[in-house]
């Protein structure tokens, strides 16, 4: 009879993707953050792809879990996989939001606003 041992490991993908969440871990030697955030559904509009955080668990006897930052979209633009991590057991990535401003979803409309009320002012037509 031959044993084949159940794969456990897992990966934990947080902050802005479509569906956070622990997955399976695949038994690939090449998984990246890239791959993860892509398992996880993909980035959010409002996802900040070039400093998304790999956090590791601790090695040694230090007992502090490693921090890395990976510049996936400096990866995925200019083909340099120096920014796409391959990923361990138990990393925990976290895509975090964006600062710069939201210029559909927030700015434009108040321009918007902006332009009505200039239009209903006394001589603004």
């Amino acid at each position: 009879t031959l044993i084949v041992p159940e794969n456990n490991a897992r990966v934990a993908v947080f902050g802005l993707v479509k569906n956070p969440g622990y997955y399976p871990l695949p038994e690939s030697e090449n998984f990246t953050v890239a791959d993860a955030i892509a398992l996880a559904g993909g980035q959010d509009k409002r996802a900040e792809l070039k400093n998304v955080l790999v956090i590791r668990r601790p090695q040694g006897n230090n007992g502090m879990p490693t921090v890395i930052t990976a510049d996936v979209k400096s990866m995925l633009r200019k083909a340099d996989p120096g920014g796409n991590p391959v990923v361990q057991d138990g990393d925990i990535i976290f895509v975090p939001e964006t600062r710069k401003p939201d210029v559909f979803g927030k700015i434009l409309p108040a321009l918007t606003n902006i332009g009505l009320i200039y239009y209903y002012l006394p001589g603004g037509r």
